[in-house]
């Protein structure tokens, strides 16, 4: 294999670091990309934030929106968008976007050397595989998908796909089939999609790269633990409060030895929620304020255990972006996931402090084993660093290189 410096234009959509998960996870991957001696330019869009994201080794070019053409007039007529959206699955509004996008490709093919080109895309709008879709050039390409595509093949929302959300499905199994290589940052992502895009042979599991902050440790005088990021009904914190809720009144844990901050936007409307929040006050902090991406790390960094909640389903093939910042910090895990999950694939069957989402009697075992570890000084005896480095650029490049690259 050739390790020639390559030429790699990548397309990123939705480049939020502090808005969305996939803004996080892209930002990440190209920080490490950008480490590597292959030189990147990158083509981005955001739909919430302005600065222009920073990454060494990385030029980054933001996308020119039109904001006079024709498709957007067409898009102030409901109607006649709406024809547009079910003959072809796009409608006008989203439509000038890919046009967008396509006059930018091809202006930075035009006029410059690429290798290959990148494209990154969010859980399920996929603009840039849309995009790329368009363009017509003999440069290859990789897919990177971020989780199931479409939603209704996702295992947690699982239903029979409609006209537009075939339309677009056809469209990307043709970029699969065309593509040099296809990447997923999960091992059982890859397994799942094969079911529809048979993409195995050129699969490649890229994992979510991990960043930590060189904060100093602290010594807390109660257990911490600590979640950032959404909650909503799929990954539901509901059967960890209770548990711990009836440890205290059994107890077989000291109220004022624990304290479990949940910290970011929520879609939980539920009253029993609420009525647990408001039970174990002074023992749960919950908060629904947006924190940065790296005043979450900061935060992480000051807990004593990191909490994790997965999908309360059967089998959960992604891999959630938090675990990889939880492996590089090297610390324990309250993992919430189901036993078939990416989740424990990487934390491994034996790992002490897991337990599937709704099995109270499970999770209660498992806060009583980390609350006696905790006071007995065992906590810090866990070691994560084969997860660790899986999760380092180091790795990610290597994999990069010799995997993905290597096809060329």
């Amino acid at each position: 294999m050739s390790t020639k410096s390559k030429n790699i234009l990548v397309l990123c959509e939705k480049l939020d670091i502090d808005f969305t998960s996939s803004g996080v996870g892209r930002s990440k991957l190209l920080r490490c990309l950008g480490q590597s001696n292959n030189s990147l330019t990158c083509v981005f869009d955001q739909f919430h934030e302005t600065r222009t994201p920073q990454i060494e080794g990385v030029k980054m070019l933001r996308l020119v929106k039109n904001t006079n053409s024709i498709w957007l007039k067409i898009s102030k007529f409901g109607k006649l968008s709406a024809v547009f959206h079910y003959l072809s699955g796009f409608n006008a509004e989203f439509r000038n976007l890919l046009f967008d996008w396509k006059k930018a490709i091809e202006k930075e093919l035009h006029n410059n050397h690429y290798d290959v080109i990148l494209v990154l895309a969010t859980g399920q709008q996929l603009t840039t595989f849309f995009a790329i879709s368009q363009v017509k050039t003999k440069v290859p390409y990789i897919l990177n998908f971020h989780d199931p595509y479409p939603e209704a093949f996702h295992p947690a929302f699982e239903r029979k796909p409609d006209l537009v959300t075939t339309k677009r499905y056809k469209i990307v199994q043709k970029l699969v089939e065309k593509s040099l290589a296809v990447t997923t940052p999960a091992k059982l992502l890859l397994e799942h999609l094969n079911k529809y895009y048979k993409i195995l042979a050129k699969g490649v599991v890229l994992p979510h790269p991990g960043i930590s902050t060189s904060a100093p440790r602290q010594k807390n005088d109660k257990l911490s633990i600590v979640h950032t990021g959404l909650l909503f009904g799929q990954r539901n914190p509901i059967y960890l409060l209770e548990a711990l809720q009836e440890l205290i009144a059994e107890e077989l844990i000291e109220e004022n030895k624990i304290h479990v901050d949940l910290i970011g936007p929520s879609k939980l409307n539920e009253t029993t929620f609420q009525g647990l929040i408001d039970a174990l006050k002074g023992v749960v902090n919950y908060s629904t304020d947006r924190i940065s991406y790296q005043e979450s790390l900061v935060l992480q960094e000051s807990a004593d255990v990191l909490l994790l909640i997965d999908f309360d389903i059967e089998e959960s093939p992604i891999m959630l972006g938090k675990l990889a910042d939880y492996f590089a910090l090297n610390k324990p895990i309250l993992a919430l996931s189901p036993l078939k999950s990416e989740t424990t694939r990487l934390l491994g069957k034996d790992y002490p402090y897991q337990s599937p989402v709704s099995n109270k009697p499970v999770i209660k075992k498992v806060l009583i084993q980390l609350y006696n570890d905790w006071k007995s000084g065992q906590l810090a005896k866990v070691n994560l660093d084969e997860q660790q480095a899986y999760v380092s650029c180091q790795n990610i490049n290597h994999i990069f290189n010799n995997q993905v690259l290597s096809k060329l």
